[in-house]
């Protein structure tokens, strides 16, 4: 790498900066320290502003340069007001939201969101796993909490698709050689990029969500008929329903799909089984029969309390 494009490298890791050290960058630039520290010197006579805190680098957002690119970036009046709206009012659990917000507040102020609570610690988490993704690399997971046994521990990992409004990640294990779904919300103690790339990509299984927002790694394939009521409301709910759905007559439709969990449409069909016939899925048939056994018996044992 080129005098130039170290120079060009260290800017935008610098950029908003809040986890590297001279150590670090020299790391990620394949470089020295002494470099690092020459760069550092170069970018302050060409008037950016670097910050440092405890051990950390960064360039501040007010330098000269950062303030000239991004006033060509920002948006103004009715259009920053639209959305800011409508980032305010959008699901708080979904980690793209909350990574906005932290986006907004850093170019226009620590104000624009008053009051909403930003993780960034989570962010960071969020855009480290990001990087693993788009550039094939391994990563650890430090601290990683398992309720099953109430323990936290490292995770080596090949991180490979986000799912779940990217709240979990689906990663490639190296230690038990599987493919596992982890939480971003368990990961304690944060998240480190290693150089070390892919070495398992044949063994990163595809993975599925269906509309109901269960995951897996295998498929079912269900058709149901709809009443008009039963059609109407899993349109309102998930809107994407409507391209799996074909008019079989004046009051009914016909939806195929394919869900990775009986629970989620098992839930939608027990709620509205006047309105619903199951033309095909043997599998539903059997689970929603087995759950009506199981509220037969509670049913049962609240009147003989009674």
């Amino acid at each position: 790498m080129t005098k130039t494009e170290s120079l060009l490298a260290l800017i935008p890791l610098l950029t908003n900066n809040t986890q590297y050290t001279k150590e670090d960058l020299a790391d990620r630039l394949g470089t020295t320290v002494r470099s690092i520290n020459r760069y550092i010197t170069e970018l302050e006579e060409a008037g950016f502003d670097i910050e440092k805190e405890r051990r950390i680098y960064s360039i501040s957002l007010h330098s000269p340069f950062i303030r000239s690119v991004s006033k060509h970036l920002r948006f103004t009046g009715s259009n920053l007001s639209t959305l800011v709206a409508l980032i305010r009012e959008a699901d708080s659990s979904n980690a793209a939201i909350r990574n906005l917000r932290v986006q907004f507040n850093n170019i226009y102020g620590d104000t624009l969101f008053e009051g909403v609570k930003i993780d960034k610690e989570y962010n960071r988490n969020l855009d480290t796993i990001y990087q693993a993704i788009k550039h094939r690399r391994k990563a650890i997971l430090h601290g990683y909490y398992s309720p099953n046994s109430q323990s936290k521990k490292d995770r080596l990992v090949e991180p490979f698709r986000f799912i779940m409004n990217d709240n979990s990640i689906r990663c490639y294990e190296i230690e038990s050689g599987m493919c596992k779904t982890f939480k971003m919300a368990r990961i304690t103690e944060g998240i480190t990029l290693l150089d070390e790339e892919w070495e398992h990509h044949a063994k990163h299984t595809s993975y599925f969500t269906d509309i109901f927002g269960f995951s897996g790694e295998r498929t079912y394939r269900i058709t149901l008929r709809l009443g008009i009521l039963a059609a109407r409301i899993l349109c309102e709910e998930h809107g994407v329903s409507m391209k799996e759905m074909t008019q079989e007559d004046d009051t009914h439709w016909i939806y195929a799909t394919n869900v990775c969990s009986y629970q989620g449409i098992g839930r939608f069909v027990m709620g509205l089984i006047s309105d619903i016939d199951i033309i095909h899925g043997e599998g539903l048939k059997a689970f929603l029969s087995e759950n009506l056994k199981v509220l037969t018996e509670k049913l049962d044992s609240s009147h003989k309390i009674l």
